[in-house]
């Protein structure tokens, strides 16, 4: 068993061999400490639980794509998530309903998918669920060790289930989150999604980043300038479901 410093405190809990202990009462009392301080920054508990869902615009920069794009994420909690992109040449969907999710682009319909496919876009969800994700699950959260570029990072992993992990790295000084690292390991296969949050700002008394990069295994794939966020939009039906 590994011990760290967390916050100040020595935390003996750990992943080992794929067996997590269980935490101990300090440390129960510290990670459910840190979550209310997480929802207090975003605007407090009472205004994040009048947020249903959100429409969010802005424009990705590719790394792998010279032009810049418009996209789309409208998220419903929990685990509801429609993102599109508008290439100059294509435009690219997703959209996942908790347990299922589909892919389409303008070449073809849209098609189910399953597998490591399914799994990374339940961790896009999960991403675009936070901060509701760290109240929702707050009962699972245990601490871990922050990344080694950032020692004064608290670290929270939230386990999601079958071979998937979201990873959240939370500011002391602001309390924001302002990294994740969604984990896959199926089928033989492990990689795992990043994302560092900045420029964040208050949006109808909810703070959203309006800045988001990210990554795959390490490399980086994208950066994303929100311009945009709509609270508790009208949506239409069948906003989840391929069309």
């Amino acid at each position: 068993m590994r011990s760290w410093m967390w916050g100040g405190l020595v935390v003996l809990s750990v992943v080992s061999d794929g067996t997590r202990t269980e935490l101990g009462a300090q440390e129960s009392e510290e990670v459910a400490a840190l979550i209310t301080q997480v929802l207090e920054a975003y605007g407090g508990a009472e205004a994040l639980d009048t947020v249903r869902a959100y429409t969010m615009r802005g424009i990705v920069h590719p790394r792998q794509r010279r032009t810049p794009a418009p996209v789309l994420r409208v998220f419903q909690r929990p685990g509801q998530l429609a993102v599109r992109i508008d290439y100059q040449d294509r435009f690219e969907a997703r959209v996942v309903d908790q347990s299922r999710g589909w892919r389409s682009t303008s070449q073809g319909t849209p098609t189910e998918v399953t597998g490591p496919l399914l799994a990374a876009m339940e961790l896009q969800a999960a991403r675009a669920e936070l901060p509701w994700i760290l109240d929702r699950m707050h009962d699972s959260a245990v601490p871990i060790p922050a990344p080694s570029d950032a020692p004064n990072l608290l670290g929270l992993e939230l386990p999601l289930g079958e071979g998937l992990a979201l990873q959240v790295f939370v500011d002391p000084a602001t309390h924001y989150v302002v990294r994740s690292v969604g984990s896959l390991a199926m089928g033989g296969m492990a990689t795992s999604f990043g994302a560092v949050y900045s420029d964040h700002r208050m949006v109808a008394g909810v703070v959203f980043p309006f800045r988001e990069e990210t990554t795959a295994s390490g490399v980086a794939t994208a950066m994303t300038v929100v311009t945009e966020i709509e609270l508790n939009p009208v949506l239409e039906e069948g906003t989840f479901h391929p069309r």
